[in-house]
């Protein structure tokens, strides 16, 4: 038996670009699981001193979201938008980050399909997160 080629897909959780991508991989990932074997791993895009509220760590994101929006034709969620918005919205890769790796420890090979409801609660439904200080890692 030959083993499969692997592949890697970098991703954040709180990158517009993946969120517009998601139903892309998760498409490629339905079509072709048979010939390749996919890993995702979490790029770290908002850690440290990229993290905070959006408004100051990316100010161009409601332009840029609009970007997205029309280049892959997805939307972002009402829940999303009015924290943006209120300028309540604290971006911080590390929580889904860690989140993908326990995952990926007990399911590696729905991985993808995680991601992709990660991303959409990221930018859909983000008024339902829990705040920082009620949870410890």
């Amino acid at each position: 038996m030959h083993s499969k080629l692997k592949l890697i897909y970098v991703y954040d959780a709180f990158c517009s670009w993946c969120y517009g991508f998601s139903p892309v991989i998760q498409t490629i990932h339905d079509q072709y699981q048979h010939l390749f074997e996919f890993e995702v791993l979490s790029g770290g895009m908002n850690l440290g001193t990229f993290t905070g509220p959006v408004g100051v760590v990316y100010p161009h994101f409601r332009e840029d979201s609009k970007a997205v929006e029309q280049k892959t034709g997805i939307s972002f969620g009402e829940g999303f938008l009015r924290q943006l918005e209120r300028g309540e919205l604290i971006v911080d890769s590390e929580r889904p980050a860690i989140a993908l790796s326990v995952f990926k420890s007990f399911q590696p090979n729905k991985a993808i399909s995680f991601i992709h409801d990660l991303n959409n609660h990221c930018f859909t439904k983000v008024e339902s997160y829990i705040p920082r200080s009620f949870i410890a890692i």
